[in-house]
């Protein structure tokens, strides 16, 4: 039996490549904003058809989700937290920064992911990685992975897209392109 599954995991992790999903959720949630405004409707963006869309059919492994929290966060955001965590999402907290007479910011979300894709390709825990967010700081973390014979796919939003971090990806996922099959408006009810 344990040889069983031994071959089994073998054969899985050699006849479809292994993607792993690296989400910035502030730029997701800016992009969602902005692109609502846009859209001029009522549109929601449904993440677990977002995670099932760009995943494309393939062995998919862990899928982390990088979140700024306050100190008291609100309920709204604890719920927001344990929706994913109850998806089998990997929540990576990154409190937020409270610069003296300020208002409070997000900082070091970037370099957490950029991090963590970095540590996983190292590892040899994907063959694909796929950033949800289209933000110009990860462009050297893709590029010491595609050195190393991974890919790197970016899904965002067309306006959070950086044009140097497209040019330097194996696939790009424009969310306004397919955003109508990641409604949550338009998903059935269960």
């Amino acid at each position: 039996m344990i040889l069983i599954t031994i071959v089994d995991k073998l054969l899985r992790n050699t006849i479809k490549p292994k993607t792993m999903i690296f989400i910035d959720g502030a730029n997701l949630h800016y992009g969602t904003k902005e692109f609502k405004i846009k859209l001029n409707e009522d549109w929601s963006l449904d993440l677990l058809a977002l995670i099932k869309k760009v995943n494309d059919k393939r062995l998919l492994g862990s899928v982390y989700y990088f979140i700024s929290m306050p100190r008291k966060p609100s309920a709204k955001k604890i719920k927001y937290r344990d929706f994913l965590k109850k998806n089998g999402i990997r929540v990576i907290e990154i409190p937020l920064h409270y610069p003296p007479k300020r208002k409070a910011r997000e900082k070091g979300l970037d370099v957490a992911l950029a991090t963590r894709l970095i540590v996983k390709a190292l590892e040899g825990k994907f063959d694909t990685g796929i950033i949800i967010s289209g933000d110009k700081d990860y462009i050297y973390a893709v590029k010491e992975c595609r050195k190393r014979g991974l890919k790197i796919e970016v899904t965002s939003f067309q306006s959070r897209l950086s044009l140097d971090l497209k040019k330097v990806c194996d696939k790009i996922w424009v969310i306004d392109d397919f955003y109508d099959e990641v409604n949550q408006k338009k998903q059935p009810q269960s």
